[in-house]
């Protein structure tokens, strides 16, 4: 074979070991507490851990994961950056991986207006 080749059969098998086997999705969950109606008061919400309600209905998606050994192993993360954010709400199946993003548990600066 001639260098040229190899080097495309290289480039190839690489590709496809980068294919997820499995379909992948990116979801944002939002708490939005008792009478909140702005933007900024619902996107900087920290009263989350006090609403067993919202608690229970994240354990009903998925587990809590370690951002950073997801990431390590091979896990989909859906573009969570492991160095802003420690955890992560993730599903997996044998056909499909969820990353889910918990708004509240995202960090935002508090001059941030988004």
């Amino acid at each position: 074979m001639l260098r040229g080749e190899t080097r495309k059969i290289r480039n190839y098998l690489g590709n496809i070991d980068k294919i997820r086997p499995r379909l992948c999705y990116r979801v944002a969950v939002v708490y939005v507490g008792p009478a909140q109606r702005l933007q900024r008061d619902i996107m900087h919400n920290t009263e989350v851990d006090s609403s067993d309600g919202f608690s229970d209905f994240l354990r009903g998606l998925g587990w809590v994961v370690d951002t950073e050994s997801h990431q390590r192993v091979g896990g989909f993360n859906g573009s969570l950056d492991h160095r802003l954010q420690d955890r992560m709400l993730y599903f997996g199946s044998s056909s499909c991986e969820v990353a889910f993003h918990v708004l509240p548990w995202m960090p935002l600066k508090d001059d941030d207006a988004q």
